[in-house]
């Protein structure tokens, strides 16, 4: 009875990793749609960044050349050269910065056209892979529905096995089997248990072969048994007992 509840602890413990593991698998299902979003979302961030930074610099350019103009009338007005050259000059200056405005605002266009690349990218990234997120998300919720039933059928069993068992040999069990990572039973065999391969004593491995007989390992604490030959008797085939 030990044997058959360790066998479906131990098995229940396997369902419970594999529905466990469900949210691991969707969070890396869901990790590369998560960057393309986040990648169309800092797009825009960076796209209306650049597109304030285009208009701002367009209102200085009409500022800019506003003033140009304001100075081009000036200019027709003056009566001396000295005036003449010291308008020409402020002209210069004007037309310079109109010009290294206009091209900081076509680097700003390239630069938009570009982020909206990668938005349009981004976003038939997401698309694209959104089906396939929902497909797995579908798939790990019937799967965890499934598992959820095992795990209860496995439940139910155990309950029944855990019946049959004293409550002593029950608890001791309970305890190793967490600190052993769920074994908490192991058969000795040539003397030796064959979960931390420690050679038990001589007499306990002798006392291990009476019928019935368990005791606990030295090394690792686990429930020890030797599995015996089958008796022989004179009962028809079939009604040998094995332990």
């Amino acid at each position: 009875m030990l044997l058959r509840l360790q066998e479906l602890d131990i098995g229940r413990d396997d369902l419970v990793r594999e529905r466990d593991a469900g949210p691991t698998r969707l969070e890396a299902a869901r990790a590369p749609l998560t960057a393309a979003q986040a990648a169309e979302r800092v797009g825009r961030e960076r796209l209306q960044e650049a597109t304030r930074a285009r208009e701002k610099l367009e209102k200085e350019i009409e500022f800019e050349r506003s003033k140009l103009e304001e100075r081009n009338r000036k200019l027709r007005q003056v009566k001396t050269n000295e005036e003449f050259q010291a308008g020409q000059k402020e002209l210069g200056e004007h037309r310079k910065r109109i010009a290294g405005i206009e091209d900081s605002v076509l680097t700003l266009m390239e630069t938009v056209e570009g982020l909206q690349h990668e938005i349009a990218a981004a976003i038939a990234t997401a698309n694209r892979m959104r089906g396939d997120v929902e497909a797995i998300e579908r798939e790990v919720a019937a799967r965890t529905a499934t598992l959820d039933q095992k795990i209860a059928s496995v439940d139910q069993d155990a309950i029944a096995f855990r019946q049959g068992i004293d409550p002593a040999t029950l608890s001791h069990y309970d305890i190793v089997r967490t600190r052993r990572g769920g074994s908490a039973v192991s058969e000795v065999s040539g003397g030796v248990c064959q979960a931390c391969r420690t050679k038990i004593p001589a007499q306990m491995y002798n006392e291990l072969h009476a019928p019935d007989a368990q005791n606990i390992c030295p090394s690792c604490n686990r429930i020890i048994y030797v599995r015996l030959a089958p008796r022989v008797t004179d009962e028809p085939v079939g009604s040998a007992e094995f332990r």
